[in-house]
């Protein structure tokens, strides 16, 4: 049976805001570690949480996503993470926190929202040279066998991902 991934997010019981987005492979054990602090934990992350479970009230954990690539669930999460601070959610966590170790290389992206690994994915799956989508990117061409390519950051993906 495939790994999963988990693209899940906690929100405060009094407020509803969202206060954690993250990945997991094991929700249940996340969200436990979550709520009793074994989880790599800032001292203001701490105390909110003390403070919510001393009211008797427990954070809301709820699952965005799954998928069993953990390219797209890290790129959800991106997506999700930008998402929930640019609704004025105050996160504990930052896409600047977030472990970039599955990305070996830098993202692209189409002209049609299609989102690769690196060049060398989109080279794979589009039939398109890797030259020629590099020099796409860097603007010496305007398109290479009709695609146009851009480097990509997670902040602002909400688009599919092919892998």
């Amino acid at each position: 049976m495939s790994q999963k991934y988990f693209v899940y997010s906690i929100k405060c019981p009094e407020t509803k805001e969202c206060v954690w987005v993250g990945m997991t492979t094991d929700p249940y054990e996340r969200f436990t570690k979550h709520m009793t602090g074994a989880a790599e934990c800032n001292g203001e992350r701490l105390a909110w949480v003390e403070s919510i479970l001393a009211k008797g009230k427990k954070p809301e954990f709820t699952i965005h996503f799954w998928t069993v690539s953990k390219f797209e669930a890290r790129v959800e999460e991106m997506r999700l993470l930008g998402e929930m601070k640019s609704l004025g959610n105050k996160l504990f966590n930052t896409i600047e926190e977030v472990d970039y170790s599955p990305f070996d290389k830098k993202p692209v992206k189409d002209q049609f929202g299609n989102v690769y690994k690196s060049v060398s994915e989109a080279a794979r799956v589009t039939g398109c040279p890797r030259k020629g989508i590099r020099m796409t990117i860097d603007g010496t061409q305007k398109n290479t066998k009709g695609y146009i390519f851009e480097w990509t950051t997670f902040e602002n993906l909400s688009l599919k991902v092919v892998i």
